[in-house]
């Protein structure tokens, strides 16, 4: 169970304790193997998580309930960039086209009895558009419980997923945080571990909407601490929503190609591959660019 910054296990029992300053405003569980967090109601988004809402000097009480499934092997779906504004009927093509199709895509592996979940990597909507068609992560949200998406839906924080009208980082994604939840967070399901991180450091000097691109100190510092907890043989996805690696040169014959981080910052980028030279079976997953493209390094 972690708050962002500190990380404890729980007793055989599920109790658990954190000082914490609740800076992030949050306390959220890292879904142990072999479990589910529950949704309400015709919500898909997991309850792992719960706003902390009293001083830091004052004790507050958050349990997770959790359902035990057998997802040892298990789907998990990755989607990106849905960028859902209420314009140019995109709400109406997402209703009426994408998810009836995803449906029926995943209805194969449920009809052999293997859980299947989702993971969103980020840009749900288009910040530039929450005003002016008035339709923001909050309205996100409802619009997927609305059409009846047919998995659990786990998110990551992408650039446009934050307040155009609030100026730095912290302060825009306080609207995600809200409704959405922990901006970076980790769970398994079988035996793999899953992090999300949100690598898109949002500026938007005068409503400029700009941004840079890394993982700051902050996750890094959390990262570490997650990472310690998981054995070095276990799969593990770092899921983020701007492109990890970039092409940076082809070198003229065929297939072969120079590969770089696309990171804005080389400091942070050079201690997230140190964090994770201890895991043997590390596997990146990333929206942003809108291409399909696969690097095996």
């Amino acid at each position: 169970v972690s708050d962002g910054y500190n990380i404890v296990k729980t007793d055989s029992k599920g109790v658990y304790n954190i000082v914490s300053e609740k800076r992030n405003g949050s306390v959220f569980i890292t879904l142990p193997s072999g479990y589910e967090a529950y949704t309400t109601g015709d919500d898909v988004v997991p309850q792992f998580w719960a706003h902390l809402t009293a001083e830091p000097t004052t004790a507050e009480r958050h349990d997770f309930n959790l359902r035990k499934v057998d997802n040892n092997r298990h789907v998990i779906v990755a989607v990106t960039d849905i960028h859902l504004a209420n314009r140019l009927n995109d709400v109406e093509v997402f209703t009426n086209s994408f998810v009836p199709s995803l449906t029926a895509e995943i209805e194969q592996y449920r009809k052999q009895g293997i859980p299947v979940y989702s993971l969103c990597l980020g840009d749900s909507t288009h910040e530039i558009y929450w005003y002016d068609y008035l339709y923001d992560i909050g309205d996100f949200r409802k619009t997927l419980a609305d059409v009846g998406y047919p998995t659990p839906l786990f998110n990551t924080m992408g650039n446009h997923d934050n307040d155009m009208d609030k100026e730095g980082d912290f302060d825009a994604e306080q609207v995600y945080r809200d409704i959405i939840g922990p901006t970076f967070y980790s769970f398994n399901l079988g035996q793999c571990h899953y992090v999300v991180l949100d690598n898109t450091i949002y500026i938007n000097k005068n409503r400029s909407r700009s941004h840079d691109t890394y993982v700051s100190k902050e996750q890094l510092d959390w990262l570490e601490k997650d990472l310690a907890n998981v054995h070095a043989d276990t799969p593990v996805f770092i899921c983020m929503h701007s492109a990890a690696f970039r092409i940076k040169a082809v070198n003229g014959e065929v297939g072969k190609i120079d590969i770089g981080f696309a990171f804005s910052n080389d400091k942070y980028e050079k201690r997230l591959g140190n964090i994770l030279k201890g895991h043997s079976n590390v596997h990146i997953l990333t929206g942003d660019t809108h291409i399909n493209q696969s690097f095996a390094l």
